[in-house]
């Protein structure tokens, strides 16, 4: 004995009717998209907690710098398409070398110092209360210290002055071809996956 349940072609014809009017490529970009960007500022959250040898290695509050990458990542959505963006200064090397010249003056200011970390030598100077001066022949900035009468004034180094400096690409600080791939499949198949069920109601 047996029994046949027959699904008529019809309605297997509806069902992909509905599922296709359901299925649009605004509603894979906005799966995506939205996937992407949730991914982007996760890893760039871990790259903020990690990132702060140079504040280390002085003795220095860090400044924040990766976290405002994370706050910088942006979602943009069109009819069939998505743009996920991060602006920020320092994420160009995540894909090449960066070359960092001066722009409004001779040189680099490198902060040398936790007194200077995080600030420009007018900031530093400000923060401090003292005049901030590069003495002869080198190529650093210093503050004097204030010292007893009749003492040899000592030097708080600050910065160091360059011409330019050169950071090496780091492609960790965005997520591998990958780990996107992987998350945008993902988003697109639980999308997929959602819309194939509310159409087959």
């Amino acid at each position: 004995m047996s029994v046949t349940i027959t699904i008529p072609a019809e309605r297997l014809a509806r069902w992909h009717r509905r599922w296709a009017e359901r299925i649009t490529p605004r509603l894979l970009a906005q799966a995506a998209g939205g996937a992407l960007n949730g991914l982007l500022i996760r890893h760039l959250a871990r790259v903020s907690e990690t990132r702060h040898a140079t504040a280390a290695r002085l003795g220095a509050t860090p400044t924040g710098f990766w976290e405002d990458a994370e706050k910088a990542v942006r979602l943009r959505l069109g009819q069939g398409d998505a743009e996920v963006s991060v602006t920020h200064p320092g994420i160009a090397r995540a894909v090449r070398d960066v070359t960092i010249r001066p722009r409004l003056a001779r040189a680099l200011a490198i902060p040398l110092s936790a007194l200077s970390y995080g600030l420009r030598p007018r900031e530093a100077e400000q923060e401090l209360g003292r005049r901030i001066f590069r003495p002869k022949g080198t190529r650093l900035l210093v503050a004097a210290r204030k010292g007893r009468k009749g003492q040899d004034k000592a030097w708080d180094i600050l910065y160091a002055l360059s011409g330019a400096v050169f950071q090496k690409r780091d492609p960790t600080l965005l997520p591998d071809a990958k780990t996107i791939d992987d998350t945008l499949a993902r988003a697109a198949l639980n999308a997929l996956d959602a819309e194939a069920r509310a159409a087959a109601q």
